[in-house]
């Protein structure tokens, strides 16, 4: 935020114009060196680990951060998302 400069994606990835977070960059799919892991996985380090409990990803995913909660549950964390209290609900 404020005046400063725009960051860089990451090696091999782009975003649209207007972006505002790292995870709206996405794989450059003209370059060879993309991650390619698949759909509920992100890539860590060499290897593609799913993402946590309860959660998904677009195929592709870098970061942990990419993967949201799925219905019925919230809070992304890194031992998985949580389940809705009774009363309530997340389409």
């Amino acid at each position: 935020s404020g005046n400063g400069p725009c960051s860089m994606c990451p090696s091999n990835f782009t975003s649209t114009a207007g972006s505002q977070q790292v995870s709206d960059c996405h794989c450059d799919y003209s370059r060879q060196s993309c991650s390619n892991c698949r759909a509920g996985y992100y890539q860590n380090g060499t290897q593609c680990v799913p993402c946590p409990p309860h959660s998904a990803s677009q195929p592709g995913s870098w970061l942990m951060s990419q993967c949201w909660c799925i219905e019925g549950y919230q809070s992304l964390s890194k031992t998985g998302c949580s389940a809705c209290p009774t009363g309530t609900y997340k389409p």
